[in-house]
């Protein structure tokens, strides 16, 4: 693998890469009051709560050169990524530093990239970046795949309230709190020249959200790989996430919370003990770290927090039941609900010990697994979320790693149970297209496929939206139309080549389809 030093500022929302050496140079973000360093120790919700507050301009600060000198480092080859340049002057600075240290060391090579945007987009960049690396890739190809993908993506963002770009003077106070007492979310993207420009307002978030998607596909996307930043609204972008995957099953579409929470500092102490009882102290420590759950993370956690052993068998009988029919029905919705209920029977009493929360999350998701129809892959995706679960360290978190579950699961299911529908109406296509020319029938087909001629009658409507009938001589007669254009054959000849053996029929049927008869059809197109 080629040793390349990838460095971006914040604003693409990472802090590592896996298997490569990677840099975040840190934005800064000033109030009249205070500042907030965009690194792992960002509190994201006292910035947003801050910034809702205050009433005067808030300011963005890019890294200085000296910033970006230090994360360049002293030697190798460096592709670097920032903000776009109409917004910050992170990428002038960068430019600057990498102009500085190349003439200090001739022989290196520094790329800066002005990504014309920012967020999921540069996240994806890097990405790219980081992938041909590991694969191998030399300095040269590593910013040729690059360049070749950043033509190829875009920025998509929604504005759930518009307070801060009325404190900065681009929109009126009025316009803003009207916006925000009527629900009106502002859409923009990230325009060709870097800037940020509004494509339209939605009333709700499923105004929005439909207007992402439509946009999404105006662009061209067809299933390619999504990064879904939000900002404190894990809803929306789950919706968001959940519908593209509906729409496009295969695409890569992944999601997280700006700021890099998931990057907290939490401690707890065992008992205090005697040289012999070391484990007896890390075995305590370990289960008072549960309490990060219900009391957050980035503190100290002692002994005055009790521990026990919580432990939960299985869900109780109603519970399991209503968790079966939910699966059973492919209804998302009502497993979330139960999930819900379960953890509101744990907050209503004070003194469960949190980590119930992570007992249940475990024995949630193996009933909720073990109703699905089970594979390899299934095993593997439970084992994934069960690891995951002991890495939630906020109750909103854990509930959204097990609704997510939920989602991916259930609609997986129903994609495979449509394929399992739907083959046996796509074998029946197929012998239409092969065989429209000979006699054919419902129940002739019916019979070959081994099923009841009623329900694959009702089954080919559903997955056609036609009758069979219908489709059969809509078929036949777009085979004729090509005929009649590219051909010179008799009238007869025609009709007995798709499938009639009666001429004057043949012409009703063309009539009843086309609106003209096929003489006056071969004469419009001769």
């Amino acid at each position: 693998m080629s040793q390349i030093r990838l460095v971006a500022d914040s604003s693409c929302d990472l802090l590592s890469l896996d298997g490569v050496d990677f840099v975040s140079v840190p934005l800064t973000l000033r109030t009249e009051t205070e500042e907030f360093r965009d690194d792992a120790r960002l509190d994201v919700d006292a910035m947003v709560a801050t910034l809702r507050a205050t009433k005067g301009r808030s300011y963005s600060a890019c890294p200085n050169v000296a910033d970006w000198e230090k994360a360049f480092g002293e030697s190798g080859d460096v592709l670097a990524f920032t903000i776009t340049s109409s917004l910050s002057g992170s990428y002038g600075a960068a430019c600057v530093a990498k102009q500085s240290c190349e003439e200090r060391d001739p022989s290196r090579r520094i790329r800066v990239v002005d990504t014309l945007s920012a967020g999921p987009e540069t996240m994806l960049l890097l990405e790219k970046a980081a992938s041909a690396q590991r694969g191998g890739a030399s300095f040269d190809e590593v910013c040729r795949v690059v360049e070749e993908l950043r033509r190829r993506t875009h920025l998509l963002f929604s504005l759930e309230s518009m307070h801060n770009l009325a404190q900065n003077g681009r929109v009126s106070k009025l316009a803003a709190t009207a916006a925000g007492v009527l629900g009106i979310r502002a859409v923009g993207q990230a325009s060709a020249e870097g800037t940020l420009e509004m494509l339209g307002k939605c009333r709700g978030e499923r105004k929005t959200q439909e207007f992402l998607l439509q946009e999404l596909e105006r662009l061209g996307y067809k299933g390619g790989s999504v990064r879904i930043g939000h900002c404190g609204n894990a809803a929306f972008s789950l919706e968001l996430y959940t519908e593209l995957r509906r729409r496009f099953p295969n695409a890569d579409v992944r999601r997280y919370l700006s700021g890099f929470p998931e990057y907290v500092a939490t401690l707890a102490f065992g008992e205090e003990i005697t040289p012999q009882q070391g484990k007896l102290s890390l075995q305590t420590a370990r289960q008072r770290m549960n309490w990060r759950i219900a009391l957050g993370a980035n503190r100290i956690i002692g002994p005055e927090h009790f521990v026990t052993n919580p432990k939960l068998g299985e869900l109780d009988t109603i519970a399991r039941a209503q968790l079966q029919n939910a699966v059973e029905a492919l209804n998302a919705a009502a497993a979330s609900r139960v999930w819900q209920d379960l953890v509101r029977q744990i907050q209503s009493n004070p003194q469960n010990d949190p980590a119930l929360y992570y007992t249940l999350a475990r024995c949630f998701l193996n009933t909720f697994y073990g109703d699905l129809t089970w594979d390899e892959r299934r095993t593997r995706q439970c084992r994934n979320w069960l690891e995951q679960v002991r890495h939630c360290w906020q109750l909103p978190q854990l509930n959204e790693l097990v609704e997510q579950a939920i989602a991916e699961e259930l609609q997986t299911q129903q994609k495979e149970l449509d394929n399992q529908t739907a083959r046996p109406v796509r074998m029946a296509l197929n012998y239409i297209a092969e065989n429209y020319a000979q006699k054919i029938g419902l129940d002739e087909i019916a019979e070959m496929l081994q099923m009841n001629s009623s329900y694959f009658s009702t089954l080919f409507k559903k997955e056609t939206g036609r009758n069979f009938q219908n489709y059969l001589t809509e078929y036949r007669i777009e085979k004729a139309k090509e005929l009649l254009r590219t051909t010179n054959e008799t009238m007869m000849s025609v009709a007995e080549q798709v499938g009639y053996q009666d001429t004057r029929y043949f012409s009703q049927c063309f009539v009843k389809v086309v609106g003209v008869k096929p003489s006056l059809y071969r004469k419009m197109y001769s």
